[in-house]
């Protein structure tokens, strides 16, 4: 019974994160901007230091020129310096932004989650079967 519960639980946290998923894309607008730099990180991975980048990138929304920072630091510069790009930004929220390629219509955490807990909740009711 504990595993049915807790797939139950995975359920509802994958239906979760999908729904909050789906609210954030909603909430963003496409503009095209300029990469204007890359700053740069060196992070602990491991054993190891590895420098990381975050481009930085200039946009108009509304007559108003901003400076939004990517959401993540990567391993890999998509784009150079002086670059235009698409970009997705939440106008609430118009200091982050992604790339339009990366935004994703659907969260895969949230799918293999909730495909996780059904599999739980099948497997648990197969089981009191049996026994």
């Amino acid at each position: 019974m504990g595993f049915f519960i807790f797939g139950l639980i995975a359920i509802a946290a994958g239906l979760i994160i999908c729904r909050c998923h789906k609210t954030s894309v909603n909430s963003t607008e496409s503009f095209s901007g300029v990469v204007a730099g890359i700053s740069e990180k060196i992070l602990p991975q491991g054993h190891l230091l590895v420098k990381k980048y975050r481009p930085i990138v200039k946009f108009t929304m509304n007559g108003r020129t901003y400076t939004a920072d990517h959401h993540r630091y990567s391993q890999i510069i998509l784009h150079d310096v002086g670059e235009t790009v698409i970009i997705c930004v939440n106008p609430q929220m118009p200091k982050y932004f992604c790339y339009a390629e990366e935004e994703q219509p659907h969260s895969l955490t949230g799918i293999i989650l909730t495909s996780c807990g059904i599999f739980v909740c099948i497997l648990s009711i197969v089981f009191l079967a049996i026994l």
